[in-house]
C-alpha cells in the first residue's frame, strides 16, 4: 500500500509541485496587495499618542484628563483636506498642546512635566469604532507625561473619524469612516473588515522590519506597542 502511494506521488510529483507553487504565488501576491494598502493607510494617517507617567490608577486617570483637555482644545483644527496640511497644523499646535497639557496637570495639583513632539513611531494593530488600523509606523503627535512609563491612549487626528476621541463610544456608528475621504473605498472596506490573519501577517512583517533596524518594541498595559 505504501509503495503504491509512493508511486502515485512520484508520478504526479511535478503536478503537485506546480500546484503548490501556484498556491504560494497567489498567497504572496495577495499578501503583497494587502500590505500595500496598509502602507497607504499609514501614510495618510496622523495619530495622537498620550503616555501616562506610570500604570498607577491615579496616573492613568490623570492621563485621560490631559487627553480630554487636548482633544477639546484641538476641536476641528485637523478638519483639513490633505495629510501634509495636517502635519503643518500639528507642528503649529505643538506648543499650545504642551501648554494645555501642562495647565491641566497644574489644575490637578500635579508637578510632572510634559513633553510634546511630532514623531514617526511604531504602533501594533489597533482597533476602535469597528475600524482596524494596521501595525506599522505612523506619524504621530506624542504627549509624554512625566517619566512616560505608563499605559498609553491613542487616537486619530487626521483624517477625522467623525466622532469625539475624548470619550469612550457607547453607540455603534454605521460608518465611522464616512468623513475620512482621504481613504479610498477599498481601504475603508479593508479597515472595517475586522481583525483577521491578514492583519496578523502584516504585524509580523512590520515587527520583522523593526527588528532588522535594531528597534526594540515595548508593550504597555493596554497591549499597544511603541518604540
Amino acid at each position: 500500500m505504501k509503495y503504491k502511494i509512493f508511486c502515485i506521488l512520484k508520478k504526479y510529483a511535478g503536478a503537485i509541485a506546480l500546484g503548490l507553487g501556484l498556491l504560494v504565488a497567489v498567497a504572496v501576491t495577495q499578501f503583497g496587495a494587502f500590505a500595500q494598502q496598509c502602507d497607504s493607510i499609514r501614510a495618510q494617517t496622523l495619530r495622537l499618542h498620550v503616555v501616562a507617567q506610570s500604570d498607577s490608577i491615579h496616573d492613568q486617570e490623570v492621563k485621560l484628563q490631559v487627553r480630554d483637555a487636548i482633544v477639546t482644545q484641538l476641536g476641528n483644527s485637523f478638519a483639513v483636506a490633505e495629510k501634509q496640511q495636517a502635519l503643518q497644523q500639528a507642528q503649529t499646535d505643538l506648543s499650545q498642546i504642551e501648554q494645555t497639557a501642562q495647565s491641566t496637570l497644574q489644575q490637578l495639583g500635579e508637578t510632572a512635566e510634559v513633553n510634546v513632539y511630532l514623531t514617526n513611531m511604531y504602533f501594533a494593530t489597533t482597533q476602535t469604532q469597528n475600524v482596524v488600523l494596521p501595525a506599522g509606523r505612523y506619524d504621530a503627535v506624542r504627549v509624554e507625561i512625566g517619566a512616560a512609563k505608563g499605559g498609553n491612549w491613542w487616537g486619530v487626528l487626521f483624517p477625522q473619524l467623525g466622532v469625539s476621541a475624548a470619550v469612550e463610544e457607547k453607540e455603534e456608528k454605521a460608518n465611522p469612516l464616512q468623513n475620512a475621504v482621504t481613504y479610498s473605498k477599498q481601504q475603508q472596506t479593508l479597515m472595517q473588515s475586522g481583525y483577521d490573519v491578514r492583519f496578523a501577517s502584516v504585524e509580523l512583517w512590520e515587527q520583522l522590519k523593526e527588528s532588522t533596524k535594531g528597534k526594540t518594541l515595548k508593550s504597555d498595559s493596554t497591549g499597544h506597542s511603541y518604540r
